[in-house]
């Protein structure tokens, strides 16, 4: 917080609280408002002071929070600094992004010997992902030493399976 026209050597207090951004209310993390505060005594009369927040942000994806503060000098408020659209003021918690990752196997296995038909069971696991939404994960085998799709009997062998998540993170099975 950067201040100017303070008398040095007085005491002041800079409090501040986290703010919902979309809705202009006090964040609340585990149903508890998000402040803190500190008292200094400045040197000139203009400097700065840093608060420091912290907080459990695993359930604020896509939200951003804005930083509201006041000066007080005893129990007088001094001034404010309470912009909800103060880009400086605002930190945007990131929608994390879905990912997969996969592992395939023949009978829990990654070798398998060629000899008749298998059946490869690829375990994808995913997170990002919004329960209760519906997705669709599809797979195609690859030829490794090309790079490009296996075919068998002239056909690319793929698998694709709908599934709706009960949680963000998880696996299901693509065979």
């Amino acid at each position: 917080v950067a201040y100017s026209g303070l008398t040095p050597g007085e005491t002041y207090k800079v409090s501040g609280i986290l703010m919902d951004k979309a809705t202009g209310e006090p964040l609340e993390v585990n149903g508890k408002q998000i402040t803190t505060e500190v008292e200094f005594t400045p040197e000139a009369e203009s400097g700065t002071v840093e608060l420091t927040y912290t907080l459990d942000a695993s359930a604020l994806a896509g939200t951003s929070v804005v930083v509201f503060e006041t000066l007080y000098q005893g129990d007088v408020e001094v001034t404010s600094h309470a912009d909800i659209n103060d880009e400086n003021q605002t930190v945007t918690f990131e929608e994390e992004k879905p990912k997969i990752g996969t592992t395939a196997t023949v009978d829990g296995q990654h070798t398998a010997a060629p000899s008749g038909e298998v059946t490869i069971v690829d375990e994808v696991a995913y997170s990002g992902l919004t329960p209760g939404e519906t997705y669709k994960v599809s797979g195609i085998l690859m030829d490794k030493s090309t790079g490009e799709p296996l075919e068998v009997n002239g056909q690319q062998i793929t698998a694709e399976v709908e599934f709706t998540p009960e949680a963000e993170s998880g696996t299901v099975e693509l065979t």
